[in-house]
């Protein structure tokens, strides 16, 4: 999917009603949680007007035995009180799905209670669907309980031998990856300068040159770069990024245009962050002020190379979309590079 005004305005709408959604799973899994307690009412009521209402019921007390005959049991209250809110709740599912913008969309849902496992709510839960990113949710769920909370993904540097006396690597450096998503990742500030700081722990071990190439190394993943099924106009885009051991940035970058100076002027494209590892052809022109954007972006499939075309109206904003990149790997080499070179390592 293209990424335009438009089909942004169709994600937010998408996201709104996901929200609106996992509002009603979050109430769902509240009211599920509640167990009901029939002795808590009395302990959360008023207390009795007279001994005469502690007293136990008489064989032949017909006050008593009609007021034992009117009133159900508490737990039967309990259950009513829950398939009434288990009705309540499918029909603002119902609601949601049905008169909603996505209407015309596939939705399958199934909601089970933790707390007794009886099911609160289905619709379409045995059909076949694409698991698509809700497949995240399990895949997470099987890292965490294999690895645990605490577990930590190492990056290492490699060389063949150690400097020399002149701080001199003879042969290649190479950076191993072991799967880190957030190596060098820029939206997370904890990680932002995971390679800076690798070529800062070579440089105080007293690199100051290397007399090869620097490698990325992405071995420790054996598997396909690109999954079964995946749609080829996607693998261009961020979500489409290739999976790699070694990733870095989330193997993805951000172009923004802008518009020139003046009408008929080249636009102006901007690469976040700065790299020549991505090579961008500029067909795109401003055109006059108050026209519709029309902005073409695609990279090719097997290489770097982005091309821009269009027009973009004089005075607009600019506007960024963010791309994956092809050979992930060696991408990383090349970041890492930048970044032995700007800590003065030759």
């Amino acid at each position: 999917m293209p990424d335009t005004p438009d089909t942004r305005a169709a994600l937010r709408r998408s996201a709104a009603t996901g929200a609106a959604m996992l509002a009603l799973l979050a109430l769902l899994s509240y009211l599920g949680s509640q167990r009901f307690d029939p002795d808590a009412q009395t302990r959360k009521g008023t207390a009795p007007k007279s001994e005469a209402a502690r007293e136990p019921k008489r064989r032949g007390d017909a006050s008593n035995k009609n007021a034992e005959d009117d009133a159900p049991p508490a737990r039967q209250r309990g259950a009513n009180e829950t398939r009434r809110a288990d009705e309540e709740l499918a029909r603002l599912f119902d609601r949601q799905i049905d008169e909603g913008e996505f209407a015309r969309a596939r939705w399958g849902v199934f909601v089970l209670s933790l707390r007794d496992g009886r099911t609160v709510y289905a619709r379409s839960h045995d059909r076949l669907f694409t698991p698509a990113s809700v497949f995240k949710v399990y895949t997470t769920a099987v890292a965490l309980d294999t690895l645990g909370a605490d577990y930590r993904w190492r990056t290492s540097v490699y060389a063949a031998r150690e400097p020399g006396a002149s701080g001199t690597v003879e042969g290649d450096l190479t950076l191993y990856g072991r799967g880190a998503p957030d190596l060098d990742a820029h939206n997370r500030a904890q990680s932002s300068r995971s390679l800076e700081a690798l070529a800062d722990e070579l440089y105080r071990r007293g690199v100051r040159r290397v007399r090869g190439n620097v490698v990325g190394d992405e071995s420790y993943f054996r598997g396909e770069a690109l999954g079964s099924g995946w749609l080829w106009e996607d693998v261009q885009w961020y979500y489409g990024a290739h999976p790699s051991a070694l990733t870095v940035g989330g193997n993805e970058f951000t172009l923004s245009v802008a518009p020139g100076a003046r009408e008929g002027a080249p636009v102006e494209v901007k690469l976040v962050p700065p790299t020549d590892y991505v090579r961008v052809t500029n067909e795109m022109k401003t055109s006059e002020r108050g026209a519709r954007p029309r902005i073409g972006i695609t990279r090719a499939l097997s290489s770097n190379d982005v091309r821009v075309w269009g027009g973009f109206p004089a005075g607009g904003a600019a506007y960024g979309v963010r791309l994956s990149v092809n050979r992930p790997a060696l991408w990383a080499a090349a970041r890492f590079r930048d970044a032995l070179r700007a800590r003065g390592i030759e």
